[in-house]
């Protein structure tokens, strides 16, 4: 498949090729589709409230108890127009890429343990 006339001006002028012609011609290295992927997340939150059991008149039955609300995900801050700013380091090295793979899952959860 050649390129055409303009594709080649084009070229030496520095200037991106057309999308078809970049798309067929994926093997060759460029720097077009590069993009900063730096972010700035919240991974995991958690927050845990002991119970006064004693106070509450219930220190008969329970020893003690705890509740606890759980986030994960909760947000992140990025400039990136991908997916997944995490990408998916396929290749074992420092770079990363856009598979369109999913995105991390944001999770709510709440946990209460009472000993008895």
């Amino acid at each position: 498949m050649s390129r055409s006339e303009f594709d080649d001006k084009a070229a030496q002028a520095g200037l991106p090729l057309t999308f078809a012609t970049q798309v067929f011609n994926a093997e060759l290295p460029t720097d077009y589709w590069v993009e900063d992927a730096g972010y700035v997340a919240l991974r995991e939150l958690s927050l845990s409230y002991d119970i006064p059991v004693k106070r509450l008149g219930l220190g008969n039955w329970i020893k003690k108890a705890r509740f606890a609300l759980l986030g994960r995900n909760l947000f992140i801050l990025t400039n990136f127009t991908g997916v997944n700013v995490d990408g998916d380091n396929y290749t074992g090295g420092a770079g990363t890429s856009d598979f369109f793979n999913y995105p991390s899952y944001r999770t709510l959860s709440a946990k209460l343990t009472i000993n008895f």
